[in-house]
């Protein structure tokens, strides 16, 4: 299966051909986000503690928000490069985790990646009378939807999910369940979250419903 990365619009595409930087760049602001929290971490912090210039970190984003939502994105890509690892280690017969599992685990984010994610992504929203923030999670959201797509059709390939499936319907359900996760993670206490199985149970139980009707059919039912 070929996997499509591309991305354009409010969060940049960056160059990893010398990663270290960059690499250090993002670990360093996720590191701070975990500290002290969006809202109080500042540019100045991250140059900093990073070491990286002003101008150095201007090469990569214009400014604090898009910094956060290029952190979200690489985060997104980590994900996808996991599922990537789970699909080619199914299709050579020896896996030891499913595809599907590494989504429920990412989605459930019940690791400091997940609270990372959790943070920026919330914080960002509160931010959305900004019309650059506001392009940045248009664009993001349209990143996450190819992906989800991708995996969808990867299941629609590998027999896991049925044909029927609208792969788009589908792909908008899951950020819709991924994103009233991170609220819901948001206003209850660790006791409270959803766990990780569950989140696979619910996840696979939605792309595999065999009842003989597509996702967009149920939509319009919904809505009558």
């Amino acid at each position: 299966m070929r996997w499509d990365r591309r991305f354009y619009g409010g969060v940049p595409n960056v160059n990893t051909s010398q990663p270290s930087t960059f690499e250090h760049l993002i670990h360093t602001t996720q590191q701070l986000v975990l500290e002290k929290g969006c809202r109080s971490t500042t540019l100045q912090d991250i140059i900093d503690r990073s070491g990286i210039s002003k101008g150095g970190i201007y090469h990569y984003v214009s400014g604090k928000d898009e910094l956060l939502g290029l952190v979200l994105k690489e985060s997104f890509e980590e994900t996808n490069r996991q599922f990537e690892e789970a699909v080619n280690a199914a299709l050579q017969k020896h896996a030891s985790v499913r595809p599907f599992e590494i989504l429920s685990k990412r989605m459930a984010g019940k690791d400091v990646h997940g609270r990372v994610v959790n943070e920026i992504y919330l914080y960002l929203v509160s931010q959305m009378d900004k019309p650059k923030v506001q392009k940045i999670l248009s664009d993001l959201y349209q990143f996450r939807h190819r992906l989800s797509v991708q995996w969808i059709q990867f299941g629609q390939q590998s027999g896991a999910i049925p044909q029927f499936v609208n792969v788009h319907q589908a792909a908008m359900i899951l950020e819709v369940l991924r994103d009233g996760l991170r609220i819901q993670h948001a206003i209850t206490e660790p006791p409270q979250h959803v766990q990780p199985d569950f989140v696979l149970q619910m996840l696979m139980n939605l792309l595999t419903d065999h009842s003989g009707m597509n996702l967009e059919n149920k939509a319009s039912k919904a809505g009558d």
